[in-house]
């Protein structure tokens, strides 16, 4: 090729005497796409020659859920309101899985990027069988603030599940990578475990828990220590646990208790939750006969959120709707501490 005319264009022959245009972003896709499926095909001609041992694979794994430290972050836990809890393996454990079971091709690639979201495509291959799973992910790129800085703007708002406001507002960069770290993680979990027969992953959990529930029967004390140091490096004392949480003493703590603050920090831990207030709040979310009650002031204090939003942007609203909504407000800060004042 021979540059001709602006920069970034060449000319190539066309085979028939002649020649073409070509721009430099094209060579580039077309090279940056040769390279890709020369790696591809490394990783395939990888896997024939170095093929996994289920049997083996199977016992590293097992081998893992027997290390103390491994078992407590191996299983993941998150109170989905009513009392529920969704449990699974966590995301630490996918990474170990991956590397023990060996031969996946584990990608994630950016298919869509405005300024309102991104969407990353994740996507797990098994270069022995070329089975494929793949998910998409939308990441939006907003965060969520109980308070706003001065002469911040929120997008939105809503009253969360204990009907406190919160302001949905753009997320920076750092705020941004943060939450899509978090997102890909997930999202590269549920792609790897796919991958795995079902059977050695009911194993591992069942693993886990006599792992756990056999330290913590020879040392209770030490492993209540453990727990707790493990939810102090990230902010949250005993004293919150046990008013937030447990609603009684942690002297008082029991077996299965100890099980479940475990998954409960590892799922903290590896952003499954995005804070100890959403597992507090998702925890004591109520519903049934219960639930009318609290609607009722949730939809109480919803009155206050136009005004206060309308406040922020710097819109009138007209005297009618300025009563009702300050009567509403006022009513619906009395009841839930006067919060942001």
């Amino acid at each position: 090729m021979v540059p001709v005319g602006p920069a970034g264009v060449t000319l190539r022959d066309d085979g028939q005497g002649g020649r073409e245009i070509v721009r430099a972003s094209e060579t580039t896709t077309a090279a940056a796409s040769t390279g890709a499926e020369m790696e591809v095909r490394a990783r395939y001609a990888m896997a024939r020659q170095f093929p996994r041992s289920d049997d083996t694979a199977r016992i590293r794994l097992l081998s893992d859920c027997s290390r103390v430290q491994f078992a407590d972050v191996a299983i993941y836990s998150k109170p989905i309101g009513n009392g529920k809890q969704a449990k699974g393996l966590s995301i630490r454990f996918a990474e170990a899985a991956r590397s023990r079971w060996g031969n996946l091709y584990v990608r994630s690639v950016v298919v869509l990027d405005d300024p309102e979201k991104q969407i990353l495509r994740v996507s797990a291959t098994d270069l022995e069988t070329n089975n494929t799973e793949e998910t998409d992910v939308l990441i939006e790129k907003t965060v969520e603030r109980r308070l706003l800085k001065d002469g911040q703007i929120a997008i939105r708002s809503r009253i969360n599940s204990t009907g406190d406001l919160v302001y949905v507002v753009q997320a920076d960069e750092g705020a941004f990578l943060t939450k899509r770290k978090a997102e890909e993680a997930k999202a590269k979990r549920q792609v790897i475990l796919a991958m795995i027969p079902g059977d050695i992953l009911d194993e591992c959990k069942a693993k886990v828990a006599v792992t756990q529930r056999n330290r913590d029967a020879a040392d209770p004390t030490a492993a209540k220590k453990a727990l707790f140091d493990g939810f102090a490096s990230i902010g949250i004392i005993p004293t919150e646990i046990e008013n937030k949480y447990l609603g009684h003493s942690v002297d008082i703590i029991t077996p299965d208790e100890m099980i479940e603050l475990r998954a409960v920090y590892a799922a903290l831990r590896d952003g499954e939750v995005k804070s100890w207030t959403d597992v507090v709040e998702a925890k004591n979310s109520v519903s049934g006969p219960g639930a009318k009650k609290q609607n009722s002031k949730v939809e109480e204090a919803r009155a206050a959120v136009s005004a206060r939003v309308s406040k922020i942007r710097g819109r009138t609203v007209d005297n009618t709707q300025d009563n009702t909504g300050s009567t509403s407000a006022n009513k619906a800060e009395s009841e839930h501490g006067g919060e942001g004042q």
